[in-house]
């Protein structure tokens, strides 16, 4: 689910005897809601907004705002009377994701000479490439608010970068260019909050597209960084996501 989506949740309370228990309001509970956005080392409580509407028979629609940024989230709701139980569930976790699955797989690179779209420090972008052809990528990173990463360049220095292609099962690299490996053509770095990639037409992770086939699907592609160029803290600014490859339709 996305930051601030509100999610509806479904609850039964009942007596000791177990007969539904009506008349309850949010007073009548002890709300508990912690979150922590992805690069947030601790739970800190959020403003979770939360509703209760009975439906009857001691069933309750309880709906709460999820956290506002990206990140892991727990909410729980405790009955403040003892002689009270919930019969259900009480208590949920889960993230929130600034992109859901389906804006992903809108938001699939396009095969054209400047990627303007953005993408969010240490999260997936998938990209589709058409192989055998040369590319520049020009990538704008945003932070959890979703405004530029101003401090990508100095966070990240160019000489710490390094794009990997691997297979679907994450065993086998395929390709790297970074400090270690650079292919010629290959070039990546990092300029204000931008990150910038050219991939060369005879890059060898093309070949993985085999002769008469017209896409695949089994790669993945990241971009790592040493943050402050400290080599113990490599992370990533693109994290591990889906690399389409096509055939060319044209030439060689």
């Amino acid at each position: 689910m996305q930051p601030g989506e509100i999610n509806p949740q479904q609850v039964e309370i009942v007596d000791a005897a177990g007969a539904g228990v009506t008349g309850l309001t949010l007073s009548d509970l002890t709300i508990s809601a912690y979150a922590r956005g992805y690069g947030a080392s601790i739970f800190t409580a959020w403003t979770h907004g939360s509703v209760m509407q009975p439906l009857g028979s001691g069933q309750y629609d309880l709906a709460f705002t999820l956290p506002p940024s990206a990140g892991k989230w727990r909410y729980r709701a405790k009955l403040n009377n003892p002689a009270y139980r919930f019969a259900s569930n009480n208590q949920w976790e889960g993230e929130t994701e600034t992109q859901d699955a389906d804006s992903l797989f809108g938001s699939v690179v396009r095969p054209v000479a400047t990627l303007s779209q953005s993408a969010q420090l240490g999260m997936p972008l998938p990209l589709e490439l058409v192989a055998y052809r040369y590319r520049t990528l020009s990538i704008p990173v945003v932070d959890q608010s979703g405004a530029a990463y101003t401090n990508l360049a100095t966070d990240f220095p160019s000489a710490t970068l390094r794009m990997s292609v691997r297979s679907k099962n994450q065993t086998t690299t395929v390709w790297d260019g970074g400090p270690s490996a650079t292919p010629v053509g290959f070039a990546i770095a990092t300029s204000g909050s931008t990150l910038s990639i050219t991939i060369p037409e005879n890059a060898t992770f093309f070949s993985a597209l085999a002769a008469g086939v017209d896409s695949l699907d089994d790669l993945y592609w990241e971009v790592t960084g040493d943050l402050g160029s400290d080599t113990a803290k490599t992370q990533p600014i693109i994290r591990s996501s889906n690399l389409r490859l096509i055939r060319r339709e044209v030439g060689t």
